[in-house]
């Protein structure tokens, strides 16, 4: 991950050394696109990993977007829009004794959380044509305001809630973040003022997923609110909100196939 990194900010800067003999049409593009993404909500001391208690399964999403590009030159532009994605992460696990209850078990459960957010990119863009000006390889980096929609929370079994103890899952999140965001994709010529483009979009939060200022009350709240939220418990391990998380921050990764159709607006 860190070479591929490095690659994609490497490339912009060989390009303006050495530009290639023939340039991408430049203009104002509308782009809508699709992505079947991986995701993931990642934290190095989730509780209980250590343990074998809880396993992170593999989380499949599908999110679309409309993109305005603005080709400037040849080869240099930028990328902003909208973006509807939907990420999250499911789980698995076994315990043996039931912290809502206070019994003894032998319980296997599997759980998820779903997040919907509304994203808002800005993103430098790079073209470097190929194939006399029918095919290029387009790459986009930059960042992106996440905006969280919606949260829901999925547990079997199902916990029994007490009275007053429901709340909005949004609670528990942070309603705004920002991401880091690339793109690197194939750019198909398919008329003077269309293009198909198939690629690879990754995206990672760069600020706490978690909104670790709530404040669970044990009496009302199942364990399955603690984090990682939706997950069975056999302890509860409270977050201090006065003593500045005690836990590090969670992190929200999406690894996405592209697709998407560009129209020339304006040459």
């Amino acid at each position: 991950m860190i070479r591929n990194t490095i690659c994609l900010l490497i490339l912009p800067f060989f390009l303006i050394i050495n530009p290639p003999p023939n340039y991408a049409q430049k203009g104002h593009y509308i782009f809508p696109y699709s992505l079947y993404q991986y995701s993931s909500i990642s934290n190095r001391d989730d509780y209980f990993t250590r343990d074998n208690l809880l396993n992170f399964e593999n989380t499949y999403h599908f999110s679309f977007g409309i993109q305005y590009i603005n080709n400037s030159t040849d080869i240099f532009g930028i990328e902003t829009g909208l973006k509807y994605s939907i990420s999250g992460q499911k789980y698995s696990g076994h315990i043996s004794y039931d912290a809502n209850t206070k019994s003894d078990t032998q319980l296997d459960y599997n759980s998820e959380v779903i997040m919907k957010f509304v994203h808002v990119p800005f993103l430098f863009r790079f073209n470097s044509p190929l194939d006399e000006d029918r095919v290029f390889l387009t790459i986009a980096a930059g960042f992106q305001a996440d905006i969280l929609h919606k949260t829901d929370v999925i547990t079997n079994p199902a916990p029994e809630i007490p009275s007053g103890g429901e709340l909005d899952y949004n609670n528990l999140f942070s309603s705004l973040n920002i991401s880091f965001v690339s793109n690197a994709m194939f750019t198909f010529s398919i008329t003077e003022k269309m293009q198909a483009s198939l690629g690879f979009q990754m995206a990672r939060s760069i600020g706490d997923a978690e909104n670790k200022q709530f404040e669970f009350d044990k009496t009302i709240h199942p364990v399955e609110y603690y984090f990682p939220v939706s997950t069975k418990k056999e302890e509860r391990k409270v977050i201090d909100p006065n003593s500045g998380g005690g836990r590090p921050s969670s992190k929200i990764t999406n690894y996405g196939l592209l697709f998407g159709l560009a129209y020339l607006i304006k040459s």
